[in-house]
Parts: C-alpha cells; structure tokens; sequence
C-alpha cells in the first residue's frame, strides 16, 4: 500500500471512530464550533486549490465532508468516494475536471444582473492557467476562470473537462495539472518551501492577498499565539494556515539587508509606506492577524487579539507601520513602531 493510501486510511479511521465516540454519548459540548471551523477549513483549502489528501489532513475530515462542500460554484457532489480516494493527489480543480461540476451560482450572489431579468447563462467555465475547462450552466466563474459558450480544449462527454494530453507526443495520459513550480491561475508558489499564496490584481500592482508565511526553515518569524520565550518558537504552526502568515521583526521582514525584496520570493519586495498607505482602505484585503506588541507605549504586551487587528511592515523605514483595525475609519498608517515588534508581510510583485 503506498503512502497516500495508508495515510487516507488511517485518517479515514480517525473519522470513524470520532463518530462512534459521538454516537456512544462522548463530549458534544463543542460539536457545532468543531463543525463550522471544518467547514471554513474546507473553503479555505479549496480557494487554495488544495490536494484532496492535503485537506484530509489538515481539516480532519473525512472524504464525504469534502465531497458535499460546495464553494465558489465548484460541487464534486458528482465523484464518488473512490474517485476522491483514488485522486487523492489531485487538486480541486484538477478533480473537478474529472468527475466534478459547476453548479449555478444563485441570483442573491451575482452581481451586475437586471432585476427584471435572469443572468445570462454559459456552457463553460475556462481556465486559461490551468488549461481546463469545467461545463455547466453558470452565470459566474470561480476566481480564474472566464464565462465562455466553447472550450478551447478537447472536450469530452463528462461535467468537466480539460486538455487531453494524448494528443501531444510525450506528455503523460493524466489531463493537465497546476504547476507546483510557477504562479497557476490566481495563485503563486513560493519555491523556496512550495508555500501557496493567493494574488491579486490592484490597479497596475500584483499584490499578495495573504500574509508572507516563510520561516527560513523554522529560523525567523513567529505563528500567532506561540510561547516566543519557548524552546523552538520557530516552529510551523496551523495558526500560521489559512493566509495569516507569521510575523517578523522589520530587520528579518528585510532579511536583514537594504534589498526591497526582503523575505519576499524572488520577484517579489515588500511594498513602500506610500504603496500600503495608497491601499489602506481596499476591501476585504487585509487580514488581521494579529500581532505580537513589545512597545510598552501601545499596551497591552504580547499577542494581540486576532481578527480584530493587523499591522503591517513596509521597506520605508523601521518605524513605519500600516494599522489596519475591524471598526471602520479606525485604521492608519505613519511611524510610531519599534523594530522589535512583530508585524505581517503583504508582498508586492516587482
């Protein structure tokens, strides 16, 4: 049995027997919080584009838990559980494009659609990155895909279908993947440790929509919430998931040089003060995630509360930070930090 195969069952066994405990009167106290943080678990995997055996793992789901989420339009309610555990390598898309579907978008989620009309409906969804094609009657795409009435690769009698690579000499039989080397659709991957970042287009600027997650091999910056003063306070963390990312001290956020890139990914910097201050108020951009506080000016010390700020470094100056907080018309951005604290990265693409 490979390795996948053995780590799938023993996660399937996990989940079997947290069921039985559940059914035999076990603790349910936090059955509805443990819940919904699986289903936002699941949603974040799949704007990820995660592999099925990733987000087994990293979730503590079961294959079913996966198969019935629906996010973005994309439904694998079509695949079976031996297509999900026989794919399990594959990422979302590339499972969609084999037994999957994209399902409708509902009209109170669309925009931009008369009132006295329903939205136009199209065939396909294409993803020119990635080379797919997923079918059905859509009136809006996941993020990276384009509405379209062809597919521009070989079709075939299935919901989703993508390029066959058959038909170029050399290539697998397998259809196309996402590059695990190279920006894939609305995603980059860092080289360096294969982190997965979501981008984003802002104006003329390609802009990272999460927070820098490098540890240098587990040598700088801290995941939210760890004892700092612990013996490996490096460590990877879950809490670090899900595009929180660490937090850095400025002279490790700029790789303790004068380069703009930082511990940025090679084509990347970290933005100026006047680039982050110019997108302060952008919507649903900025993650709070918190931060931890060793200036004894802006109490309390330590971990600050996650989801209710974020502060961020630029390659201006030490002292410069953006502070983005949840109430609105409360965020600012201006000297007043110390080199010493613990702030995100957002990077910037050169």
């Amino acid at each position: 049995m490979n390795s996948i195969s053995t780590k799938i069952t023993t996660l399937f066994g996990a989940a079997v027997s947290a069921l039985f405990l559940a059914a035999c009167g076990g603790d349910s106290g936090n059955s509805s919080s443990s819940e919904t943080a699986k289903a936002i678990c699941i949603e974040n995997a799949f704007e990820r584009n995660k592999t099925i055996v990733t987000i087994l793992d990293e979730c503590s789901v079961n294959v079913n838990d996966i198969l019935n989420a629906s996010i973005d339009g994309i439904n694998l309610g079509s695949c079976s559980r031996n297509d999900a555990i026989s794919n399990s390598d594959k990422t979302i898309l590339e499972l969609t494009a084999e037994c999957g579907e994209i399902v409708p978008i509902s009209s109170s989620s669309a925009t931009n659609k008369s009132s006295s009309s329903s939205a136009q409906e199209f065939e396909y969804c294409v993803f020119e990155a990635d080379e797919i094609c997923l079918q059905g009657a859509v009136t809006e795409c996941p993020q990276g895909g384009e509405l379209s009435n062809t597919c521009p690769y070989e079709a075939s009698s299935s919901s989703a279908v993508s390029k066959s690579s058959s038909s170029a000499a050399g290539n697998s039989s397998s259809s196309a993947s996402l590059s695990s080397s190279s920006k894939a659709g609305d995603y980059f991957t860092d080289l360096r440790d294969d982190q997965q970042y979501r981008i984003v287009k802002i104006g003329d600027q390609t802009w990272m929509r999460d927070n820098l997650n490098y540890s240098k091999d587990e040598t700088v910056g801290y995941c939210y919430g760890v004892d700092i003063k612990g013996p490996n306070p490096h460590r990877d963390s879950s809490t670090c998931d899900n595009g929180y990312g660490r937090n850095y001290q400025w002279n490790e956020a700029m790789n303790n040089s004068t380069s703009e890139q930082g511990l940025c990914p090679d084509g990347w910097r970290l933005p100026s003060a006047t680039e982050l201050t110019a997108i302060i108020d952008q919507p649903n951009f900025f993650i709070l995630a918190g931060n931890y506080n060793l200036n004894e000016f802006y109490p309390p010390l330590g971990w600050k509360e996650r989801e209710n700020e974020g502060l961020y470094w630029s390659n201006t100056s030490e002292s410069f930070r953006l502070y983005i907080n949840a109430n609105p018309g409360s965020s600012n951005a201006g000297n007043g930090a110390s080199a010493d604290d613990y702030f995100s990265v957002r990077c910037v693409k050169d």
